[in-house]
């Protein structure tokens, strides 16, 4: 998570987070950036679907 420190985000800005894993990453990037378009996606079909699940929840 240090490294979304250093991230200068804008209301508007869309992310793709490849790889997602769970999602922490990109709902991170969802909740600073609350008009952005984002997109996340990992090979993994459990990680796809825990993701999902998670954003849900975020929602």
């Amino acid at each position: 998570m240090m490294l979304l420190d250093y991230v200068d985000f804008q209301e508007d800005d869309d992310s793709i987070d490849l790889g997602c894993g769970y999602g922490v990453l990109g709902m991170t990037a969802a909740r600073e950036c609350p008009n952005g378009q984002h997109t996340l996606i990992d090979k993994d079909f459990m990680a796809v679907e825990y993701a999902r699940r998670n954003c849900e929840k975020m929602v």
